[in-house]
């Protein structure tokens, strides 16, 4: 599912604001209202407060959000746009 510019651009400065300036990526095999994305483990440890982005990013794109890392999820991903 495609997310506008504006959907894209407040989740990448979400994760900004909690610590991580990188490119975002998602699970590509879910079906329904759900999101995951799927960090390096480094970058989940640095994360403030992961819940909370959770919930943020969760309204932002009306979907079931959940961040996780590659050693918890080692299915194939796609980018987040």
């Amino acid at each position: 599912m495609a997310f506008n510019i504006g959907q894209v651009t407040a989740v990448a400065n979400a994760f900004s604001l909690a610590g991580y300036d990188g490119p975002l990526r998602v699970a590509s095999d879910l079906k329904g209202d759900e999101r995951i994305f799927v960090v390096a483990p480094e970058v989940r440890e640095r994360l403030r407060d992961l819940r909370r982005l959770e919930q943020v990013v969760a309204q932002l794109l009306a979907h079931k959000v959940a961040i996780t890392d590659t050693t918890v999820y080692s299915q194939e991903t796609e980018a987040f746009e």
